[in-house]
């Protein structure tokens, strides 16, 4: 049986995520700092992983693990 109050959560929860994401890449693309954008950004890993932030590789590897979780909830 679902919980109208479990789903009112849901619901609330990804409409923030969702604000969050558009209200970053608004600032993305006033700044011109397109780094903000980086998933290891979004949920500061840099503070458990110094330096994870830094160079080319670390956001491909961000777009590839962003990729990987997204076809993880498809299956």
């Amino acid at each position: 049986m679902k919980s109208k109050y479990l789903d009112a959560l849901k619901k609330t929860i990804l409409l923030y995520a969702i604000l969050h994401l558009i209200i970053l890449l608004g600032y993305a693309i006033y700044s011109n700092n397109f780094k903000l954008l980086n998933l290891f950004n979004i949920l500061d890993l840099e503070l458990f992983f110094p330096n994870i932030l830094n160079g080319f590789v670390s956001d491909i590897f961000s777009l590839v693990v962003l990729i990987i979780i997204y076809i993880i909830f498809l299956l």
